[in-house]
């Protein structure tokens, strides 16, 4: 190749002899001289060397690569995924500022809008461990973050239209750092079964599911639940909230009740308590 030639223009500027003053340059400067061409002809190929070597020193800096991560371990942790305004049978809710009057309110088939978990709502909690290696959940706690005074509006209660098994904890909202505590499934006409107790075994693909039944009599109360967990010779915590947001759940002692009746034609309809088609009113 000749590297005088200029593909991209078909012009070639050249320095010949001394120049006065200050060069202008358009295209590609070459220095005319035999020797120093020679040079930079031989020069080329030591420069890519160079350039091709310190890229790669550059990617090896810069880059983790997957050298830097195929041999990490995964730390073997208690992870959990849990779920709240569930609205199934058992579920309740206080709902400020709703009015029922005497026609009563079509069976609400959702968690309403606006709504306080309250007696009889449960947090459903799965949890495993990120590897195979077996840890220990060894017992949780619910940790308060507020308590107000019970929330004021109207309780509402899913409709039952069938039992579902139950597998329950209990843990009372009016104690400080209350234990999640194993119960049987308080139905009366439930099929009663083994209550297991702490701990309980985890590891990846194997995981437990919860059912968390707060408690309270007293207060409007926000709060997070605690599990602790080892695993050989490590330990920690993980902590179950509502999406990065406290639970929270209400007494019903200043909401104002209602019943649940059936009308003719089958459907099923809220009433305020005092109603006389309220079961144990007529």
């Amino acid at each position: 190749m000749d590297p005088r030639r200029e593909e991209d223009s078909g012009t070639r500027n050249e320095v010949r002899g001394r120049v006065d003053g200050g060069i202008v340059q358009i295209g590609t400067l070459v220095d005319s001289s035999p020797s120093r061409r020679w040079l930079f002809l031989a020069g080329l190929p030591v420069l890519a060397v160079l350039a091709t070597v310190g890229g790669v020193l550059a990617l090896r800096q810069d880059d983790p690569g997957p050298l830097r991560t195929a041999d990490a371990k995964v730390r073997t942790e208690a992870v959990a995924d849990s779920t709240t305004n569930n609205w199934e049978c058992g579920d309740s809710a206080v709902v400020p500022g709703l009015d029922v009057g005497a026609e009563g309110l079509p069976m609400v088939r959702a968690f309403p809008r606006g709504g306080v978990q309250a007696d009889g709502s449960v947090i459903t909690v799965t949890l495993q461990g990120t590897t195979q290696e077996e840890l220990v959940l060894t017992g949780a706690r619910a940790v308060i973050v507020s308590r107000r005074p019970p929330l004021k509006g109207t309780h509402l209660t899913a409709v039952c239209a069938s039992d579902v098994p139950v597998r329950s904890f209990e843990v009372d909202l009016d104690v400080d750092d209350a234990p999640l505590v194993p119960v049987p499934d308080p139905r009366p006409d439930a099929e009663q079964k083994r209550v297991t107790r702490w701990p309980y075994a985890i590891k990846e693909g194997d995981a437990e599911h919860f059912v968390i039944s707060p408690k309270s009599m007293k207060y409007d109360t926000e709060y997070h639940i605690v599990v602790r967990w080892s695993s050989g010779g490590s330990k920690g915590e993980v902590v179950l909230d509502d999406h990065g947001k406290p639970f929270r759940y209400t007494a019903t002692t200043a909401a104002d009740p209602l019943c649940v009746v059936q009308d003719p034609d089958g459907a099923y309809r809220h009433l305020p308590a005092a109603s006389p088609r309220c079961p144990g009113k007529s």
